[in-house]
């Protein structure tokens, strides 16, 4: 587990390929409303996640990630399924369209790509 402030990633794993490694978030509910509090510690672990990759410590902790492509997954269950569907997809479209996070990702040696995915059930 990859843990930075008190934001944590559930377990890290290899993808299909060796080309891919996945950082898997957990999220279990059933929240109650209103959601921002959930929203905002949601998004600051998806933050860490990216930032963990981007910093090297992804690659620090599994050397064999260094240089691949990294999946952000997030896993929910019980969660608002339309509202964090909606908030996933915002986050996935504009985290990494920031200029610093975009020269971050563009000279990184530790990572080649970051993408998302979110499975809710």
């Amino acid at each position: 587990m990859i843990a930075k402030s008190d934001a944590k990633v559930d377990f890290v794993t290899r993808g299909d390929t060796g080309e891919e490694w996945r950082m898997v978030l957990v999220e279990e509910g059933p929240w109650n409303p209103p959601y921002d509090d959930a929203m905002r510690r949601l998004q600051a672990r998806l933050y860490d996640c990216v930032d963990a990759a981007l910093d090297g410590q992804l690659a620090s902790k599994f050397p064999d990630s260094r240089g691949k492509r990294v999946v952000v997954q997030l896993d929910g269950y019980r969660l608002p399924e339309s509202e964090v569907g909606s908030f996933f997809s915002r986050f996935a479209a504009g985290a990494l369209n920031t200029d610093e996070y975009r020269t971050a990702l563009a000279s990184s040696t530790y990572v080649s790509a970051i993408s998302f995915e979110l499975n809710l059930s």
